[in-house]
């Protein structure tokens, strides 16, 4: 009886694999620009000749301004020659809203470092290790200042 699952649900998964990857790729990058009524478009197509646009990650702060006079332009998120990023501009709302998570994180590391306890870390190879009381101390000061930067006082 698993043998005629099997059978029938091993392409089935490469197609549901397939179709997910493609949605993956098709989402790490996307064009905007403004149409004729002043609304922002969005779309995984260039827009029609002649209109200035954007290609912006999906992923990442970056984005790529294109002047409509240069045409259409490959969904390309990795910076290169010939395809430079710039960091998408945030809004104060959003520097804010980044900060306060920011300063929680490093009050609430200072807090776990701060504790005396043993602070187990796992390696790239997932092999477990304790920070030592140097590293401790290090981690501590990255904290601080962390809290100096992100946090309002």
């Amino acid at each position: 009886m698993f043998d005629h699952i099997a059978k029938y649900a091993a392409p089935s998964l490469l197609i549901i694999l397939a179709c997910g990857a493609t949605t993956a790729v098709a989402k790490d990058a996307h064009y905007r620009w403004l149409n004729e009524r002043g609304f922002t478009v969005y779309s995984d197509r260039p827009p029609p000749e002649g209109v200035d646009y954007e290609v912006v990650s999906s992923g990442s702060n970056l984005k790529r301004v294109v002047d409509g006079d240069t045409g259409a332009v490959p969904l390309e998120v990795e910076p290169s020659a010939g395809n430079e990023f710039q960091p998408k501009a945030k809004s104060a709302e959003e520097v804010t809203e980044q900060n306060s998570r920011l300063c929680n994180r490093a009050r609430d590391n200072l807090e776990a470092l701060s504790t005396g306890d043993i602070i187990t870390l796992r390696d790239s190879n997932g092999e477990a290790r304790q920070l030592t009381a140097k590293e401790v101390t290090v981690e501590q000061e990255t904290a601080r200042a962390q809290i100096s930067v992100y946090c309002e006082e």
